[in-house]
């Protein structure tokens, strides 16, 4: 049986991250790409501990998300636009057209400045090279900011596609964006801040996937919605120390579970195992209650 939180450090980006592994959320996980893209059953993915959220993929075209992602996301509806985009940048294989991108503008610049450096010779000028080379850095910075927003765009819209084939309402993506976009401006993110931004604006993906998903389409199946519910439970539960904060997110059944986590990881096991109980006396059917259980 796997358990949430063995850790396991791998690098991306040269950031140290924590990787998650954990039986009933890698099950729900795999479950939503197939129901996304079935074209492809061998997309390859990792949870990894992080309470912003994100999800993104690698050079090997791993998906990774974070457990800040699968918190705060308003449902797996939400969640399956999300996939879809990573595997839009997959299908259209943009993490090699980056790289090769990147490796472009690496000789450019190089060649820039070699240019730079023989006219600041011949002129006997050196404030040449210095106007120069900032030059070449803002044009550097302004062509690949332009180019991954095109990607960005290109993957919005394989997830638009993807979710029309699926008859998925756009609600919850639109709402999870709507979230986003406010808690970015709470930490001083601006729209001028985009300028440079790999990613389009709020305001321009929002009105991208408004004017062609139909946001009628009928939301998913309750019994995924629920499953769901109970993971974003058990990440709070393992993530927080304070069980006031789940008032704010998780209501019912799914409080009481967040809750029955958090008293065990304070060593209150009777208080939680009597909460863990009363859920398996409930929902006898979902037996990843049982796992926790045996965890606690």
């Amino acid at each position: 049986m796997k358990k949430i939180f063995i850790i396991v450090i791998f690098f991306f980006s040269k950031v140290n991250a924590i990787t998650i592994y954990d039986h009933e959320i890698e099950n729900f996980i795999s479950d939503l790409i197939f129901i996304t893209y079935p074209n492809n059953s061998s997309i390859k993915f990792s949870i990894i501990l992080d309470d912003q959220p994100n999800a993104f993929i690698n050079e090997k075209n791993t998906i990774y998300f974070t457990t800040g992602l699968l918190k705060y996301i308003n449902g797996p509806e939400a969640l399956i636009g999300v996939i879809a985009h990573e595997i839009g940048h997959i299908e259209n294989y943009h993490f090699s057209k980056r790289k090769k991108s990147i490796k472009n503008l690496k000789l450019i610049n190089n060649l820039g400045n070699l240019s730079a450096i023989a006219s600041s010779i011949i002129t006997k000028n050196p404030n040449i090279l210095i106007q120069t080379s900032v030059a070449s850095q803002l044009s550097i910075q302004n062509y690949y900011a332009s180019f991954s927003k095109n990607q960005e765009k290109e993957a919005d819209l394989f997830a638009i596609d993807r979710l029309n084939i699926l008859e998925i309402s756009s609600n919850n993506l639109i709402n999870f964006l709507k979230f986003l976009e406010t808690e970015s401006f709470k930490k001083g993110v601006s729209k001028e801040s985009f300028k440079f931004s790999t990613h389009p604006n709020y305001e321009e993906r929002l009105d991208l996937i408004s004017s062609f998903t139909n946001k009628n389409y009928n939301n998913i199946d309750p019994t995924i919605n629920q499953n769901y519910k109970f993971i974003k439970s058990k990440l709070f539960g393992y993530t927080e120390i304070n069980t006031k904060i789940l008032d704010n997110y998780l209501i019912d059944e799914y409080a009481k579970y967040g809750k029955a986590i958090m008293l065990s990881n304070q060593g209150k096991l009777l208080e939680s195992l009597k909460l863990i109980n009363e859920l398996i006396n409930d929902f006898p059917y979902y037996y990843y209650l049982l796992e926790t259980k045996a965890d606690i």
